[in-house]
């Protein structure tokens, strides 16, 4: 029997469309894009014209587009940059215990430089409490980070909440006496960065309307290639971040190096394939959840991590009791998926995120993520929920529960 995917979350297959529009920039269109010849010049049109079209994904201007290696490289460039560009009194930055490593990990370096770091624990649900979240801003904060879509509980965190909330306190904040608070202006900006990754493609994004600084995407998590993702950044902070990679200078001063060409020209065609698409992606995402739920129903003692109403239709994070998810995932080789994160592979021990979420240890490492695409069908469903419920069975009778 073929395996079947059910790790969409981790990544996802090139569309062969997708492919078919790289393929001419690695061997006849090969040329550098900083080069100032014809082969360069073709090169270059071709990377902004997909910068252009992930802009349009995004609603924003292509001047705020910078493209790096991918998603990990973007929300560092992001974190340290605009932290470096923090003046010494306003060193607090924020985040949630929930966030992705590629976030957690810079914000932990931060601390270890003097930095102030709050690391807020969402609800039971995942969510982020509002006011919990307004009670961590101090008049001396200066960034906050926050993923839109978590990637292991797919969980929807209220962007546009939380937004109001920190520019709601920024403006409380200029009121103070002048001892509390250097001169009104940019720089007394809270940095407010957005980890969209698993969110492009999946929830309405508008940065035309959503007063953020700094959102980060990826285009292996929307069938387009690995190796390659973006940095936004609001109209006239590039200036203020500072680089991590220098040297030639391309990508507005904030990314050095040679341009991926062939990478870049997939992004942005996967980006122009996800606004035609994302309707019916969701629909699809919402019938394959309801039939493998529906088809779960018939097997007792599990629990969903994460809410299930502010979530994306695309994941289910499902705790089996009295079974480890390692033992449950080599139980059904046949079924793609992942006993934990992706970015935990070899590593045994339970999913940071869950255990923010103050969930029983033995739930937190009985958890299983189990994510829908485009390809995933009906049958698959059925198939797999039938999988899962012979092998729970069977390692229940096992262990005598």
């Amino acid at each position: 029997m073929n395996s079947i995917y059910l790790d969409y979350m981790a990544t996802t297959p090139v569309d062969p469309i997708v492919l078919k529009t790289m393929l001419p920039y690695f061997s006849e269109h090969f040329g550098n894009p900083s080069a100032l010849n014809a082969y360069g010049k073709t090169a270059r049109d071709a990377v902004e014209f997909a910068r252009a079209q992930v802009a349009k994904a995004m609603m924003t201007e292509p001047s705020g587009i910078t493209f790096t290696s991918g998603a990990t490289e973007a929300n560092n460039l992001a974190i340290f940059g605009l932290a470096a560009a923090l003046p010494p009194h306003k060193r607090h930055i924020v985040t949630l215990a929930t966030e992705h490593k590629s976030v957690l990990a810079p914000y932990e370096r931060l601390a270890q430089q003097g930095y102030e770091v709050s690391f807020i624990k969402p609800q039971a649900d995942g969510l982020v409490d509002l006011k919990t979240f307004a009670a961590a801003l101090r008049p001396n904060t200066g960034l906050v980070s926050v993923m839109w879509v978590n990637n292991e509980i797919g969980v929807i965190q209220p962007i546009a909440e939380l937004c109001d909330i920190v520019r709601q306190h920024e403006a409380a904040v200029h009121r103070l006496p002048s001892d509390d608070k250097a001169q009104v202006g940019d720089i007394e900006r809270i940095y407010l960065h957005v980890d969209a990754v698993q969110g492009l493609g999946k929830v309405d994004m508008n940065l035309a309307t959503l007063d953020v600084d700094a959102v980060v995407i990826s285009g292996h998590k929307i069938y387009g290639p690995k190796g390659v993702g973006a940095l936004w950044l609001r109209d006239g902070l590039a200036s203020k971040v500072q680089p991590m990679c220098m040297g030639g200078g391309q990508e507005q001063g904030l990314r050095a190096g040679t341009l991926a060409v062939p990478f870049i020209v997939g992004m942005g065609k996967a980006c122009e394939l996800v606004i035609l698409r994302q309707q019916d992606d969701w629909q699809h995402a919402m019938d394959l959840r309801h039939a493998f739920l529906a088809g779960l129903a018939k097997l007792g003692d599990w629990d969903l991590n994460g809410s299930l109403e502010y979530r994306v239709p695309h994941n289910l994070n499902i705790s089996f009791t009295g079974i480890d998810s390692e033992t449950l995932r080599l139980a059904v080789p046949s079924l793609s998926l992942s006993a934990g994160s992706a970015c935990q592979v070899g590593k045994m021990q339970a999913s940071h995120v869950l255990k923010a979420l103050d969930l029983p240890i033995q739930r937190c490492q009985g958890a299983v993520r189990i994510s829908f695409g485009r390809h995933t069908t009906l049958v698959d469903i059925a198939t797999a929920t039938d999988m899962f419920i012979t092998a729970v069975n069977r390692l229940r009778v096992g262990a005598g529960a």
